[in-house]
């Protein structure tokens, strides 16, 4: 990553598929502080087609859905989930 963008914390608004590729995309630059996502939901990123079909349809339990978190965790950072953002301040 270019610059100091290495350090610091990273807020990722939208805690489900989109921002946890995001959260990987980050730590594949080289990024190793904190990233938090802020979503609506309270559990980690799950896979909606699988919730959807397989669950629904009886061939899967919810708890399988998961997204894999390929390189969001890290010695130094970890992916916290966020219940909600209302207001952004940079200096939070």
């Amino acid at each position: 990553m270019p610059g100091d963008l290495k350090d610091g914390r990273v807020v990722i608004v939208g805690a489900s598929l989109a921002g946890l590729r995001a959260a990987e995309a980050l730590r594949e630059e080289g990024f190793t502080s904190s990233l938090v996502g802020v979503g609506g939901e309270p559990h980690p990123p799950y896979g909606r087609p699988a919730l959807s079909k397989q669950v629904l349809l009886g061939r899967a339990t919810a708890d399988t859905t998961g997204l894999p978190m390929h390189g969001t965790r890290t010695p130094t950072g970890g992916w916290e989930c966020a219940p909600s953002a209302w207001t952004f301040s940079r200096n939070a």
